[in-house]
């Protein structure tokens, strides 16, 4: 198995909640909440928790609408 220089675990990406990514975007918790909840921001469910990956938020960030 080739192993490449970019290539992390998971585990070594940040893992955000929705509280995190409410103070980087600076919005309200409840804005993040409904986004995710509806597909406009990168999220994964897990049981009752949500989850977001910074690095996906911060390329989200940067995506043309």
């Amino acid at each position: 198995m080739t192993v490449h220089d970019d290539a992390r675990p998971v585990m070594d990406t940040q893992i955000m909640r929705a509280q995190d990514v409410a103070r980087l975007l600076q919005v309200p918790v409840s804005t993040i909440q409904e986004w995710a909840r509806t597909g406009r921001i990168p999220s994964r469910k897990r049981g009752k928790h949500r989850l977001f990956v910074r690095a996906e938020i911060e390329r989200w960030i940067l995506e043309d609408d």
